[in-house]
């Protein structure tokens, strides 16, 4: 026969005491992997979503409305959590390189688009302005007296035509050479245009005009026609000129 020493109530209190140390340590063992869970969670998730949210916000604040190539450009911040995180800042990165490149080819095609608008503004106004005397050209002149057929086709034309040859023209070229011969016709189309301000002048060839009145020049057409017919006579009548 064993005989024992130890009661019921000091067995009980053992076993109390070791139950309440097993319950302490697990309990520190709980607080120590929240504290090591909260540590990771705000190192791989929540600060490098706090500073992609940023980026991202500045981003969407500088590009909006914005065609400047400098202000899509995305600065995304320094993520290295090996998770999706770090996926989804790379996948914005590269979305914001795909816009920027968009957009600068649809900026390039715009500036093709604008060159190739301003050719055909060159080559229009050459062909529609003579390049001796700024006046409109022959084929502005045959362009105008299309519209005006089919005006007249329509019985809608109210126009005049002053028709103007300047004389003397070879002479002047003889005497006073081909240069002054340019002079000459250019500084008659400048009584014309001086005179009828409102309507165009047009060169029909070598030292011809026609001008075209409409509306108040149409109106008016026997008072500046008499305008015209004096102002020639004065520069022809004006000894202080040069000869051509």
């Amino acid at each position: 026969l064993f005989r024992s020493d130890i009661s019921m109530v000091e067995l009980r209190n053992e076993i109390n005491s070791y139950l309440l140390h097993s319950i302490g340590f697990i309990l520190l063992i709980c607080v120590l992997f929240g504290v090591i869970m909260s540590l990771w969670l705000q190192n791989v998730v929540i600060i490098p979503l706090a500073e992609l949210e940023q980026s991202t916000r500045g981003f969407a604040n500088k590009s909006h409305g914005k065609r400047d190539l400098d202000a899509l450009t995305f600065e995304a911040p320094e993520i290295h959590t090996e998770n999706e995180i770090q996926s989804l800042s790379d996948s914005i990165t590269q979305m914001s390189e795909d816009m920027k490149e968009f957009v600068e080819d649809i900026l390039s095609a715009e500036k093709r688009a604008e060159n190739a608008e301003q050719e055909v503004e060159n080559v229009s106004k050459i062909a529609y302005e003579d390049a001796l005397t700024q006046a409109k050209s022959k084929v502005a002149y045959d362009a105008k007296i299309g519209e005006l057929a089919q005006a007249i086709s329509q019985d809608n034309a109210e126009f005049a035509m002053v028709m103007i040859d300047l004389n003397n023209t070879k002479r002047i070229n003889d005497i006073c050479g081909l240069e002054n011969g340019n002079n000459y016709i250019v500084s008659g189309r400048k009584v014309i245009s001086e005179v009828y301000r409102n309507s165009p002048v047009y060169r029909g060839g070598g030292d011809e005009f026609v001008v075209i009145l409409e509306g108040d020049d149409y109106k008016d057409r026997d008072e500046l026609f008499a305008v015209l017919e004096e102002a020639f006579m004065n520069a022809q009548e004006d000894t202080s000129r040069e000869l051509w």
